[in-house]
């Protein structure tokens, strides 16, 4: 039996009381039966302490979380006093789990980071390789693998987003026109999935910026989403108030680091792609990773704007001319714009770029009804189709990473 593990998985500890937006709070906490039960067999003053503070309902065990939504064993220090008092061996499944996530195999078990966590955040980033996935086989006897033809084919799409040869914007393109290539030949065509044409028409021509409507028509449905927090929606609506902006803004604003793009669409081809080998939807899956990618993206140019100078105002009088992707007069320009005093959207800052990743992740990727959703909007709805997400990638990524 193989597991299967991103290269820097090994690197996770968690930072306990340094950690910014602590999991210990804002989440409902699921205790499971076997260790709910020990709680119940401590007879120390910690342990009923800990019995007490579980209530059961029809859906499971649950922590009572206190009036401000932390729970009741986290300290002013921002550490764990169940680990304190009794080692981390006493905590529940999700605690002692958490960020990791868990994918099963026929002949296989892949194992990941979950991005709602600042510390495996800042772990996808901090590199400069791709990310290679480390294999460990136990040597017990596994059922013969159906599912080697998915993973055959995960591993095209990883060579296609991470070939530094081609800018990224192009790597997307490419990623999505494979992945309707696979769906075309994998089955009897559907009816329900719909797309938008590979260009826009002359019938379209009164609409001004086509890629607006479909930016707009894409928040609308994040925003009716289950979202948890005050943060995403706050997030969502000054994009959408400053959708025109935003998409003029985009492509003079490089990403933090060279190869972000890159980092995010491999963790979300590893974490969702193997999930096809149930429903056969490889669209659907990388349709889900390039828009969590654009608004992701999308987010963090808004709340550089939000914070800073527009990047086309930040430039001197020595700029006026326009000036090329990766020309080494850009790379001046946004040199001086970073070192400047005065804020300016010149380059998005990690501590920006890691906390919308964050944001995304935990309201997204951490309620299944969220993720669902997404899925059936992009097997349904032409704002969230691949050539839509193309020319949407194509206005909002730097052709060239960091630039």
């Amino acid at each position: 039996m193989r597991t299967l593990r991103p290269d820097f998985y090994e690197r996770f500890h968690c930072i306990g009381g340094k950690c910014t937006d602590t999991c210990c709070a804002g989440w409902e906490i699921e205790v499971d039966p076997q260790t709910a039960e020990a709680y119940r067999q401590m007879n120390t003053p910690i342990g009923r302490e800990i019995a007490g503070s579980c209530e059961e309902d029809s859906e499971g065990i649950w922590f009572r979380m206190t009036e401000d939504g932390r729970c009741p064993f986290l300290n002013a220090q921002g550490l764990c006093r169940i680990i304190l008092q009794c080692g981390e061996g006493a905590l529940c499944d999700i605690c002692r789990e958490h960020p990791r996530f868990y994918n099963w195999c026929a002949d296989r078990t892949e194992v990941g980071l979950g991005l709602s966590c600042e510390e495996a955040v800042r772990l996808l980033f901090d590199r400069t390789e791709p990310i290679r996935l480390l294999e460990e086989d136990d040597g017990e006897p596994a059922e013969p693998d159906a599912e080697d033809g998915i993973f055959a084919l995960r591993n095209e799409a990883f060579r296609i987003v991470q070939d530094r040869a081609v800018p990224i914007t192009e790597r997307i393109s490419r990623l999505l026109d494979f992945a309707a290539d696979v769906q075309k030949y994998s089955g009897a065509p559907d009816p329900d999935r719909k797309e938008t044409p590979s260009e826009v028409g002359e019938e379209d021509s009164i609409v001004p910026d086509p890629e607006v409507v479909s930016l707009q028509q894409i928040l609308d449905r994040f925003r009716q989403l289950d979202l948890m927090t005050e943060e995403m929606p706050r997030m969502l609506e000054q994009a959408q108030s400053r959708a025109d902006e935003v998409l003029r803004e985009a492509p003079q604003i490089p990403e933090c680091g060279e190869n972000d793009t890159e980092f995010l669409l491999t963790y979300f081809l590893y974490r969702y792609f193997g999930q096809c080998a149930e429903d056969g939807q490889v669209l659907d899956k990388v349709q889900f990773g390039v828009c969590s990618v654009c608004m992701i993206r999308l987010l963090s140019v808004t709340e550089s704007l939000i914070s800073g100078t527009p990047a086309s105002e930040a430039l001197t009088e020595k700029q006026e001319r326009p000036m090329q992707a990766g020309s080494e007069r850009f790379r001046d320009s946004t040199a001086e714009n970073r070192k400047g005093n005065a804020p300016c959207a010149g380059r998005i800052s990690a501590e920006i770029r890691n906390n919308v990743v964050r944001i995304y992740s935990k309201e997204i990727e951490y309620c299944e009804e969220n993720v669902d959703a997404l899925l059936q909007m992009a097997h349904t709805e032409e704002a969230f189709g691949a050539e839509s997400l193309k020319r949407l990638a194509a206005r909002l990524v730097p052709a060239e990473g960091s630039l």
